[in-house]
């Protein structure tokens, strides 16, 4: 009987053994976290990717240029003097657009039908061949184009047989063109040296001066035709000289037409 009582004694207290302790009393690290949802997972996910990566979000600045100073230039205007016309080019072109300063540009005239050019005035330029004008921002040449219309001065010789004789007339000339492009006239208003000779012998009597009335030109652009029939004063009578000269800026150079005729003139347009 005593063998019984102590069993049952020693199985009870092994089932108090074995209770569960009281709320409260589990060891902190006995302690279970509650579950996380998924989606506060995923917020963690990608804040720790955020923290990683510094750039996420981020634009990438343009690469800075540095300023470039703008060349300072300039437009030409290329005025027209005198009572002609024509054209003016730069470096082979139109005069447009701008011109950085201290570059060159060449600037070359052309006069049209009944015109000449005369020359440039300023800028460094001079003469009437094409000229290298450098950009500067100020005042840039001037082009004279003058009308054929008006005095051209020099001089003029003129050599010539007549029966036994050689009349060697030499002097100084003025021709003067009237008129318009497609009416110019021409007349010899002034010419001296004349030769008046001797025909029984050529002995030279004396050198006279003399004039042609106004005759009609024929001009094709830098060509002039003419006749001038001189009256020489005191003789009755005329002396024909038939010519045909060329332009070149304001100067005419021309040579006479007539039979056995030599020489020629040289005139300047005043």
């Amino acid at each position: 009987m005593r063998s019984l009582l102590a069993l049952a004694l020693m199985m009870v207290v092994t089932v108090v053994g074995c209770a569960a302790p009281t709320v409260g009393s589990y060891p902190d690290s006995d302690r279970k976290a509650p579950k996380r949802s998924q989606s506060a997972d995923d917020d963690d996910d990608s804040a720790a990717a955020d923290d990683d990566d510094d750039t996420t979000g981020t634009t990438p600045k343009a690469p800075v240029t540095p300023n470039t100073p703008a060349v300072a230039g300039s437009s030409l205007t290329i005025a027209s003097t005198g009572g002609g016309t024509g054209d003016v080019t730069c470096n082979g072109g139109p005069c447009t657009g701008t011109y950085p300063n201290g570059s060159s540009v060449t600037l070359a005239a052309t006069p049209k039908s009944g015109s000449i050019f005369a020359g440039w005035t300023g800028g460094g330029c001079t003469g009437s061949a094409p000229c290298t004008y450098t950009v500067t921002g100020g005042a840039a040449p001037s082009a004279n184009f003058e009308t054929l219309a008006g005095n051209w001065v020099g001089t003029y010789t003129n050599t010539r047989p007549n029966g036994n004789c050689t009349f060697k007339n030499s002097g100084a000339l003025t021709q003067t063109i009237a008129g318009t492009p497609g009416s110019f006239t021409t007349a010899a208003s002034a010419i001296n040296g004349l030769e008046i000779r001797n025909l029984n012998g050529c002995g030279l009597v004396d050198s006279r001066a003399g004039q042609s009335p106004a005759s009609a030109a024929t001009i094709n652009e830098t060509t002039v035709t003419g006749n001038w029939n001189v009256q020489i004063e005191g003789i009755n009578g005329t002396l024909g000289l038939p010519f045909t000269a060329t332009i070149k800026g304001n100067k005419m150079t021309g040579t006479w037409t007539c039979a056995n005729c030599t020489g020629g003139f040289d005139v300047t347009k005043q």
